[in-house]
């Protein structure tokens, strides 16, 4: 059964999770607070928010429009 196939285990806590990544405040993995204005201005207000200033570097995540919990369509 799925205990043969699990080899190990462990838990983290939200402070821990912010510790390794400080994008995810108190441990948030959506990168922080969504409020109203960041639906349109995350990370930055930007015609392309992906772009960055590198050619060919974009960026594609939860922080990012369409932002937090639209899989497949950030960035």
């Amino acid at each position: 059964g799925v205990r043969d196939l699990v080899l190990a285990a462990h838990t983290t806590t939200a402070a821990d999770r912010e510790l390794g990544n400080p994008n995810e405040v108190g441990g948030d993995v959506s990168g922080g607070a969504f409020t109203l204005a960041q639906a349109v201005a995350r990370p930055v207000l930007a015609g392309s928010p992906w772009r960055t200033p590198l050619p060919g570097i974009y960026l594609c995540s939860a922080s990012t429009p369409p932002g937090p919990a639209v899989h497949g369509m950030a960035g």
